[in-house]
């Protein structure tokens, strides 16, 4: 791997050297656990997100969106 070519976890190390960064990371704790509760149920649900995006009456891709 060239100096250029970073991994994701190589570019959350550096990013999380910045105290902003951080701090607007942290403030964002609620959406990421219940975006990872939404993941979970779906995943043991077996639903699809076209499934998903069907019972909330919406599309898929307004559905993908948010």
């Amino acid at each position: 791997m060239n100096k250029a070519t970073k991994t994701v976890a190589d570019l959350g190390k550096e990013w999380m050297q910045d105290p902003a960064f951080v701090r607007e990371y942290e403030a964002l704790e609620e959406e990421f656990a219940l975006a990872s509760a939404l993941i979970e149920a779906r995943a043991q649900s077996n639903l699809t997100q076209e499934e998903i995006a069907q019972r909330m009456r919406t599309s898929r891709s307004t559905f993908e969106a948010q």
